[in-house]
């Protein structure tokens, strides 16, 4: 019983941490050219919304 409670305590780490692996920050602008949605050089409002996934922030 208490191997199987640390494995599901694990698992649960495991998964929730594994989630937010893959976020992905993109920093738009008004004014935004650029192509890398980087701090210093940030892409448009359209460009960010269509490049956006479902676990970025």
């Amino acid at each position: 019983m208490r191997n199987l409670r640390a494995a599901v305590l694990v698992l649960v780490a495991f998964v929730a941490t594994a989630a937010t692996a893959d976020a992905a920050q993109r920093y738009v602008s008004p004014t935004g050219t650029g192509g890398g949605c980087t701090v210093g050089t940030p892409c448009s409002i359209a460009t960010g919304i269509n490049s956006a996934a479902t676990s970025d922030e």
